[in-house]
């Protein structure tokens, strides 16, 4: 019988915590599996460990957690669940209930099938042209283009992992390791399985502007240098505009009537050419402050407390 962990990452998710579980064990097949659900709570501020430690364990179905020492970030705790996970087959998915739990029964029935990946692609039709769809659609298109590996619309941290294969995502020890991108590089059979993910029925997205931003910036930085490329062009081009310039006020001094005096233009030009120079400065510094964090091998997260049922903290490690 194999071992099925279930990794949620959770972040004041009293409510979701004890919904998701029981959808979890009316709703999974319990057939030739067994289950463990892992919660990793990201630092919560309300009492959401004390809910899950009150859930009543049905059969077939362990609950065990693992409490960061502060809020490091949906990645991070993800991240940590995978460091924890000793499943045959591991499956992430969200504590809001969004993550459809009749949609792992399918995961696992293609895992039976031989796929050892199984990516879960929302389907946004419903979203029509929201800000959200939009930005999503973008950050997939750009983010494709800058690396040369289609990351398909719609991808998720909803995704089921074999032991095979979760074993090699956690052999990359990079702080800023962007996983919907290392997905479709890191070979094996994969599947692609689409959902419509369920309306919130409380609370509100934890995912902010800011965080959505910070995440876009971490995966195009960690999966293409083509940014310090692209600088560097733009330096160039710059750089051609400016001898362009200068070659055509020569020729307006001798041929034409003169340069007409005035700042405004060189202003301008200053302008344009400072803020392309400190585009670039920029570009290189983000880069240099990743390599800094990666040089200093900082601990990526630490752990407050982990309660594995039938597993020791030490047999964990």
């Amino acid at each position: 019988m194999e071992k099925i962990t279930i990794v949620i990452p959770t972040y004041n998710e009293s409510i979701g915590a004890k919904l998701l579980y029981d959808a979890l064990t009316s709703t999974l097949n319990t057939e030739g599996f067994k289950y463990e659900c892992l919660f990793v709570d990201d630092g919560s501020e309300d009492d959401t460990i004390e809910v899950i430690n009150s859930i009543d364990e049905k059969e077939g179905f362990t609950i065990s957690t693992l409490e960061l020492s502060k809020n490091y970030g949906h990645q991070v705790a993800l991240r940590a669940g995978y460091h924890a996970a000793d499943g045959d087959v591991v499956i992430c998915m969200d504590a809001d209930l969004q993550h459809p739990p009749e949609v792992v029964n399918k995961m696992l029935e293609k895992y039976k099938d031989g796929y050892e990946i199984v990516c879960g692609i929302r389907n946004d039709a419903h979203l029509e042209q929201s800000f959200k769809k939009r930005t999503s659609e973008s950050f997939y298109k750009v983010w494709s283009w800058l690396t040369g590996v289609r990351l398909e619309p719609g991808s998720s941290d909803f995704r089921l992992l074999s032991r095979r294969v979760l074993d090699e995502i956690n052999a990359y020890q990079e702080k800023y390791l962007f996983i919907r991108g290392l997905i479709p590089q890191i070979g094996y059979q994969s599947y692609s399985l689409h959902y419509t993910p369920n309306d919130r029925e409380y609370g509100e997205s934890k995912y902010s502007i800011r965080k959505m931003l910070s995440l876009s910036k971490n995966g195009i930085l960690w999966g293409s240098i083509k940014p310090l490329r692209l600088a560097s062009i733009l330096a160039f081009a710059t750089a051609m505009v400016a001898v362009l310039f200068g070659l055509y006020t020569i020729f307006t001094y001798f041929f034409g009537d003169g340069v007409v005096p005035g700042w405004a233009s060189i202003v301008s030009i200053i302008s344009f050419v400072g803020s392309l120079q400190l585009f670039a400065i920029g570009i290189v510094g983000e880069y240099l402050g990743q390599v800094l964090q990666e040089v200093r091998g900082r601990p990526l997260y630490h752990v407050r407390s982990f309660n594995r049922k039938m597993m020791s903290l030490i047999d964990a490690k």
